[in-house]
């Protein structure tokens, strides 16, 4: 049984390349009707010779593959009428069959030297989706949280067995140079939801930011800052949050050392946010105009979700207003700000996508 599409928490549905490759009508026409023509040639030589000769299937078929592949193991005792039968196979069959198994076998050839095109058509195919520039250390763990959480993300490093080992994984990568606009526009800038530039360099951080905004001024970016000193830089650059692993680092060990209890709860034993430890999650649902809770109340929607806490709520304007009024509505473009499980989310997540 194939799985069903993903849902991310923000309401886009997507699927996976490897699972479109099970569907035979997404494969490529070239693909599709080779192998059509294929079959029906099969198909007719042995229907051909189980009527003729009255042989049985498997022995109608097994004849109909020696022809097709000129192997010649005798004639096998036919009968005049199937003498005809076969001529017929050889002249138009064998011709068939070779131009069938020539596209097949240049199919699968181009597929496998030609990665570039199959992992451009799968980002073309995409939307909403998150590009992370650098897949180092940060970058891998950043791709780990967003794929567990159902986002789809788009990867660009310069390390050819960094993208290879996640292209392996199923998910789309490019080799490439972050800090160049062709790089960008390959990963989908225009179309996606957000950017983080996460490579080792301050200032090729910032030549991501610029270039990233420069080409789609409303993307929201995020930076990753070595040198706190940066940190104005690229906000000047068009980052939109800028975050250092040693400021967020150190917090969390204060918040560990000061408030053990408070920081096991977020954060999990480990500070991992591990999938198995029932840590505390803040979540974030924007509401669509033809969502099931559009227009109904906080309320209401609290006791639909009785697990969660509603502790705030973004209008479209832009205002946020911290623990909304219980008789308050949602209207199409509102974000709702919940904390809970994250198994507590399923049913809140299903209805925003619907």
């Amino acid at each position: 049984m194939i799985p069903g599409p993903r849902v991310s928490d923000s309401g886009c549905v997507y699927w996976r390349e490897s699972r479109l490759l099970l569907l035979p009508w997404k494969w490529d026409p070239i693909l599709r009707r080779s192998l059509l023509m294929l079959g029906l040639v099969i198909a007719f030589g042995t229907s051909g010779y189980t009527m003729i000769e009255g042989w049985d299937p498997w022995r109608s078929f097994f004849f109909t593959i020696v022809t097709l592949t000129t192997v010649g193991y005798g004639d096998g005792g036919i009968s005049t009428r199937g003498e005809h039968f076969t001529a017929l196979v050889m002249l138009g069959g064998i011709a068939t069959a070779s131009y069938c198994l020539a596209q097949i076998v240049q199919f699968i050839t181009h597929r496998a030297l030609r990665p570039e095109k199959r992992i451009m058509n799968q980002i073309n195919r995409l939307s909403g989706h998150h590009i992370v520039c650098g897949a180092g250390r940060i970058g891998q763990r950043i791709i780990q949280r967003l794929e567990a959480e159902g986002h789809v993300v788009v990867t660009i490093d310069t390390d050819a067995d960094v993208v290879e080992r996640l292209r392996d994984r199923g998910l789309p990568a490019l080799r490439g140079d972050a800090t160049t606009d062709g790089a960008l526009h390959d990963a989908g800038i225009e179309r996606a939801a957000t950017l983080a530039a996460v490579t080792p360099s301050d200032a090729g951080n910032a030549m991501i930011c610029l270039s990233a905004h420069a080409i789609a001024p409303h993307l929201r970016l995020i930076a990753r800052a070595e040198e706190e000193s940066s940190t104005p830089k690229l906000r000047r650059a068009g980052a939109t949050s800028v975050l250092s692993p040693t400021v967020y680092g150190g917090d969390g060990i204060a918040e560990f050392m000061a408030r053990p209890c408070v920081a096991e709860m977020m954060y999990g034993r480990t500070g991992a946010c591990d999938e198995g430890e029932q840590t505390i999650r803040f979540f974030e649902f924007p509401v669509a105009d033809d969502c099931l809770y559009a227009g109904q109340s906080i309320r209401e929607i609290g006791s639909a979700n009785p697990r969660i806490a509603i502790i705030g709520l973004r209008r479209g304007s832009g205002i946020v207003e911290m623990r909304p009024e219980s008789d308050q509505r949602l209207d199409g473009g509102d974000t709702l700000l919940v904390v809970g499980h994250p198994g507590d989310f399923v049913e809140l997540r299903s209805a925003t996508a619907a």
